[in-house]
């Protein structure tokens, strides 16, 4: 359903001042200042919109085609909820901004790039913006459906609202086509943590885990160690199930492919002309897998749940589990906000102690923001100047009602917590192959699922029957790229 959000503009700058200082965005304090009298003023506070260029594009519109996931696009009114109201005054402040009436065209989820592709082939130019899951974007990629964002006026990198790991990872020669930034919140609701039990964790004599992962210590070892022995068969059947108690409860989906980049795994790297490399077949690759396999089939500690997502949450919350893995978007849950025992968050653990900080991985669902090829030169500016309020405000605005309030007060139960979350976002972690996960047969959906799930570690073999398939994919999707540009 189209919606519109026209030019309503109340006070809200005043409330993105009061956000800002709650330390989410570029704004900041001044300090104290003196007059001549000698009397102290309060501190000056200041927004990231007055940071912005001002512009009048005389009531223009500004339609962005979106996807109905895990991102707050548009609200219809104000009604007291932070979030809500978060995103209400960052549309309102943009488009009085710009002179401009933001509308919003929200399809079924994996519907975006159909319609990126039927918009391109027909010359159409009827959306500003697209911000859809970049899960299914690879075919839109390397068709040339979109412009490259180092070629659209206003738009900045450099700027903190922008995701620099993501934004790189996904660049492809010389050209950035697709933008992730804090307009797309799923940024950071997909972020995947593990949560533990600390009423659990104490009957167990697990303690200090916060001080362990500020030193860097937090290994996959470490993990295994404290969890490979937790086992109650509860009701005394003899069955392994999800009635029983454990040291760490998981699934076989999204699970699995949330350790590749924790254990800093990716199977492809750039060469120096930033195009697509295949590097998936080495002998940290096969440690790793060695070691997976060892946390999900071979420790009595582990009970991976045979499906997945939500399922974790309904095992974890009654306290049937020390540990358990999941997403922000589920810690986020009511089961989640009603949990009676306290939860600590922590960042996923590292394949050895030596790797460099704590990465994180995002469900593939999370969002991208693209520039489409079919509009005129003469209309990006516009399109520069928007994006990049949108993404700032966001920063501003959004980002420090979900994360700082949201997350830190209403969801994590204690500073500590808070702290973790920091790990979380500052390694999310990122492979070029994502945007096409179900087609390139070494992405984690691919590689880790087939092979796990068989119960099996033979990567030589894995590797040998599909790096054919797999130079194929990178080869087209760079020949495809050369074609269109």
């Amino acid at each position: 359903m189209k919606k519109s959000i026209l030019m309503t503009f109340s006070a809200v700058l005043a409330l993105a001042i009061l956000l800002s200082s709650c330390g989410g965005g570029a704004g900041g304090g001044q300090g104290d200042s003196t007059t001549a009298a000698g009397t102290t003023t309060a501190p000056v506070e200041t927004s990231v919109i007055d940071t912005l260029p001002s512009a009048d594009y005389g009531g223009a519109k500004f339609r962005i085609l979106g996807e109905q996931m895990r991102d707050y696009y548009f609200v219809e009114e104000l009604n007291g909820e932070i979030i809500n109201d978060a995103v209400f005054d960052r549309n309102s402040l943009v488009s009085e901004l710009y002179n401009t009436v933001i509308e919003f065209n929200i399809v079924n989820w994996q519907k975006g790039s159909g319609v990126i592709t039927e918009q391109t082939l027909a010359g159409a130019s009827d959306y500003e913006l697209y911000a859809t899951t970049h899960l299914y974007l690879g075919s839109n990629v390397t068709s040339g459906c979109f412009t490259n964002w180092l070629d659209v006026t206003g738009v900045n990198l450099d700027k903190p609202w922008y995701v620099a790991a993501a934004n790189e990872c996904y660049s492809i020669g010389r050209d950035t086509l697709l933008l992730f930034g804090d307009f797309m919140e799923s940024n950071v609701r997909n972020c995947y943590t593990i949560v533990y039990n600390k009423k659990q964790a104490e009957n167990y004599g697990i303690d200090g885990l916060y001080e362990l992962i500020d030193s860097g210590g937090w290994t996959v070892d470490y993990f295994l160690s404290i969890i490979k022995d937790i086992y109650t068969d509860t009701n005394g059947d003899g069955v392994r199930d999800q009635s029983d108690f454990y040291g760490f409860a998981t699934d076989v989906e999204g699970a699995f492919d949330s350790f590749s980049r924790s254990f800093g795994l990716s199977a492809i790297s750039k060469d120096k002309d930033n195009y697509p490399v295949l590097d998936f077949y080495n002998e940290k690759t096969v440690a790793a897998y060695e070691k997976l396999y060892q946390l999900f089939w071979d420790n009595v500690g582990t009970f991976p749940i045979g499906s997945a997502f939500g399922h974790i949450t309904t095992m974890f919350t009654p306290g049937t589990s020390v540990f358990a893995n999941m997403m922000i978007i589920s810690i986020q849950s009511d089961e989640m906000r009603g949990m009676e025992d306290d939860y600590g968050i922590l960042p996923y653990f590292k394949f050895e102690e030596s790797q460099e900080k704590y990465y994180t991985y995002l469900d593939g669902t999370f969002s991208a923001q693209t520039c489409p090829i079919t509009q005129p030169a003469d209309k990006l500016e516009m399109i520069g100047h928007v994006t990049e309020a949108l993404n700032a405000l966001s920063s501003e605005l959004v980002m420090p009602a979900m994360y700082d309030v949201a997350l830190k007060v209403k969801i994590a139960r204690d500073e500590d917590s808070v702290r973790m979350l920091d790990y979380v976002l500052e390694g999310r972690a990122y492979s070029f192959d994502s945007f096409d996960e179900s087609g390139f047969p070494f992405s984690p959906n691919r590689a880790i699922r087939q092979l796990l799930k068989k119960k099996s570690i033979d990567i030589s073999s894995y590797y040998e029957a599909n790096s054919a398939t797999a130079q194929a994919w990178i080869d087209k999707m760079i020949d495809s790229y050369n074609a269109a540009k």
